[in-house]
This record gives C-alpha cells, sequence and structure tokens, in this order.
C-alpha cells in the first residue's frame, strides 16, 4: 500500500480538543513569530534603519517564507502528514471515552453472537424440523377427517334423498290404495 493510502483520516487522530492541523498551525504561528522577531531585531542596526521605511524592502522580507521558490509551505505539509499518521493517530487498540457507550454496545452484540453457536443452531433447526413433520402429520390427519366428514355427509345426503323417495312412493300407493 502507498503511503498515500496509508493517511489516515485527521479525526482519527482528534483527541481532548487537539488535531495534527491544530499543532501545524501552532508550529506555523511559531515560526512566523520567531521570524517575524528576529527580522525585528536586525532591523534596529543603525546600518538598515534607511531600509525601514522601503515598502518593497519589507514585503521581500515579509514574502521570503513564502517565495514559491520557498520549500516552506511543502515542508509544512509534509510535517502534518506525519504528524496525522505518526505522531497523534490514535491505536486501534485504544477506545476513547466518547466512543465507549458504542464499544460496550458491541461487545454486548458480540456476546449474543456467540451465545448462537453452531451447536445450538444445529438444535433449534433440528427441534423445527421435528416441528414441521408433525404439523405435516397433523394436516395429512385433518385432510382425512375432512374427507371423512365430506364422505358422511354425502351418504348423509343420499339417504335422505332415498328416504323422500320411499316417503313419495309410499304417499303414491296409499293414495291408489284409498282410490280403490
Amino acid at each position: 500500500m502507498s503511503e498515500k493510502g496509508r493517511l489516515v483520516n485527521e479525526f482519527e487522530s482528534y483527541f481532548y480538543e487537539f488535531s495534527p492541523r491544530g499543532f501545524t498551525d501552532g508550529v506555523y504561528n511559531a515560526i512566523i513569530d520567531s521570524w517575524s522577531e528576529s527580522v525585528g531585531i536586525h532591523l534596529e542596526d543603525p546600518q538598515l534603519a534607511s531600509l525601514v521605511g522601503n515598502k518593497s524592502f519589507q514585503s521581500g522580507l515579509l514574502g521570503f517564507l513564502f517565495r514559491s521558490e520557498c520549500k516552506f509551505k511543502t515542508i509544512l505539509n509534509n510535517f502534518t502528514d506525519y504528524a496525522i499518521r505518526y505522531i497523534f493517530r490514535i491505536p486501534t487498540s485504544v477506545t476513547l471515552p466518547e466512543h465507549r457507550e458504542a464499544h460496550v454496545l458491541a461487545i454486548e452484540q458480540e456476546r449474543k453472537e456467540e451465545m448462537y453457536d453452531a451447536t445450538a443452531v444445529e438444535k433449534k433447526l433440528k427441534a423445527m424440523e421435528y416441528k414441521i413433520i408433525e404439523m405435516r402429520f397433523k394436516i395429512a390427519e385433518m385432510r382425512s377427517l375432512i374427507n371423512e366428514v365430506d364422505d358422511t355427509a354425502k351418504v348423509m345426503e343420499a339417504m335422505e334423498n332415498a328416504a323422500e323417495q320411499k316417503e313419495l312412493e309410499y304417499s303414491q300407493n296409499s293414495t291408489i290404495i284409498a282410490s280403490q
């Protein structure tokens, strides 16, 4: 993996309100302050007193660190990257106080998942298989009972029809006998 690929997010190294970029800004400000102090001391020299009022001299002094050929910005950027990667990076084994609650929840979830190990899941699966088989037998038994009830209903209907037929025949026979 390339070095650029190993750069971490700045907030992975941000802890207690202090970030690598904030540190680099502090270093930058310290460099500017010391540069300003150094220039101020040298400008107090009587030989340079005539140059103090010269605008081009002042802008040259101020721009010395920030010229395009000056590597100052590159050095500061490299320093910031180094600070992010190596100095301020929080190890993955460290749990920050603000992440403690999420860490505890993750551990609890892990324990719950461990409770459902392979053997427990297999036992549960076997129990469900037996329940399914038992339910299939019950369904087959119920279907058999339904078919038996349907057959009984058909027989009852046939018997009712036969009884009505016999009653009709009997009433016809009795009217024939009564008319004779």
